[in-house]
């Protein structure tokens, strides 16, 4: 990014001069030849998460893709208009970072899900706090599923 002066504003990036603009614009729908890749992304459900985890599907990765709240995310992927194109290679796994005992359980699951792993981005983080009535929906929409790795 240039950090050149400017008047004329993007549609997007109004904070990037137009030709740093449109080359951030394009970036957003280059692909590559991820086929046969396996990545893990921590905290998937959500903003950069969620995105990474559909760009790393569009470009045909298997993914594992954690959170707090599985059964929120896995409602939000299948949501997506081309999810028929790349749900058999989405693993959503419920995995909560707070206490050793929830990465130790998806070190353990991981071995049955996936052969290897290629690409681990780790972007599980908790930087909003917000009071406990907020994840009462979430937390109440859980069940316990077969794919998610023992408490």
């Amino acid at each position: 990014v240039c950090k050149a002066p400017y008047r004329e504003l993007h549609a997007f990036y109004a904070s990037l001069c137009p030709p740093c603009a449109e080359l951030n614009w394009r970036k957003r729908e280059e692909r590559c030849d991820l086929r046969g890749r396996v990545a893990l992304v921590t905290g998937g459900r959500m903003k950069i998460g969620f995105r990474i985890v559909l760009k790393l599907l569009r470009c045909g990765a298997t993914v594992v893709a954690t959170t707090r709240f599985p059964t929120d995310a896995a409602r939000r992927f299948s949501g997506e208009a081309d999810a028929a194109d790349w749900a058999e290679r989405l693993h959503v796994v419920g995995a909560d970072f707070r206490d050793l005992t929830g990465l130790e359980a998806l070190c353990d699951a991981l071995p049955s899900l996936v052969p290897r792993l290629d690409v681990i981005v780790n972007n599980a983080c908790q930087t909003v706090r917000r009071p406990p009535q907020y994840y009462l929906p979430l937390v109440a929409a859980e069940v316990p599923r077969e794919s998610d790795p023992p408490a």
